[in-house]
């Protein structure tokens, strides 16, 4: 070790420290789209445990529920299989720079020649860290469209109630009127999600 160490000059001290640098770069990115992709799992089981349960009511108003939830979970079905792929290709990714490991005169060269003939592994991963700050995106307004659209069916749920109280119950059924008429009225879908185990 003290032999490889009092030949290494500034460039195999620099080059090496950047490399490190770099897992540690890796790591944090591949962490991250392991909780993306986990919460993207548990919003679709979520919403397809809701769909299950929403099915089995009764009044006609509650099937709005079944297809808000069908819908949530046939998006988070396609962002999930996304997160997977980026994880996956982040994975592929990591273990090609381990075989570095110990390589000096590879990491050196890696980070000494001006020019790469195509993109490096971290800048590889950079773009997939970008695509998954859009998929963040994707989820979160998917996410929003589901509370929308269930406070709406709420509110369609609420006011017949209202209206067929004491007359205290009217009054407050004005003050929420404006809400309603502020909120996307829930949308019918002609088709619902085929669920796992269902019957022709």
């Amino acid at each position: 070790m003290g032999q490889l160490i009092s030949r290494a000059d500034d460039g195999d001290l620099l080059a090496s420290f950047l490399w490190v640098c770099e897992g540690k770069i890796a790591r944090d990115i591949h962490a991250y789209l392991e909780k993306h992709r986990d919460r993207i799992q548990r919003e679709l089981d979520y919403a397809e445990n809701r769909s299950v349960i929403d099915s089995c009511l009764l009044a006609p108003v509650d099937e709005y529920y079944d297809d808000i939830a069908c819908d949530t979970a046939r998006t988070m079905e396609r962002l999930l299989s996304e997160a997977q792929a980026f994880c996956d290709l982040s994975t592929k990714i990591r273990r090609t720079m381990s075989e570095d490991y110990g390589n000096t005169e590879k990491i050196r060269a890696k980070y000494t020649r001006d020019t790469e003939a195509e993109p490096s592994s971290l800048e590889r991963l950079i773009r997939i860290w970008d695509a998954h700050l859009d998929a963040t995106i994707k989820v979160d307004k998917a996410l929003a469209e589901d509370r929308n659209r269930t406070h709406a069916v709420a509110l369609l749920k609420v006011v017949p109630q209202m209206w067929s109280g004491p007359i205290a119950g009217r009054e407050v059924t004005r003050g929420i009127a404006p809400m309603i008429h502020a909120v996307e009225p829930p949308r019918i879908k002609g088709s619902r999600r085929p669920r796992s185990g269902a019957s022709g």
